[in-house]
């Protein structure tokens, strides 16, 4: 599943982590069946909370580019 909660959608991942989509949307994935989240222009952003402090984080993206300014 997806790892964050959005508002709306019951989407929620394994340490309870929260999200939000600011602008950016949902869209079709690469795989079957998977999703992935479209950012279109500059204010499009993911906003989350980390539950607890941690000592260290690691944060992973697959990104796709479809055009550089």
């Amino acid at each position: 599943g997806n790892f964050f909660t959005t508002a709306g959608t019951g989407r929620t991942g394994s340490i309870g982590s929260t999200g939000s989509l600011v602008g950016a949307g949902w869209t079709t994935g690469r795989w079957p069946g998977k999703q992935g989240i479209e950012f279109r222009s500059r204010g499009d952003r993911l906003c989350f909370t980390v539950p607890d402090p941690h000592a260290a984080l690691t944060l992973a993206a697959w990104v796709r580019v479809d055009s550089l300014p």
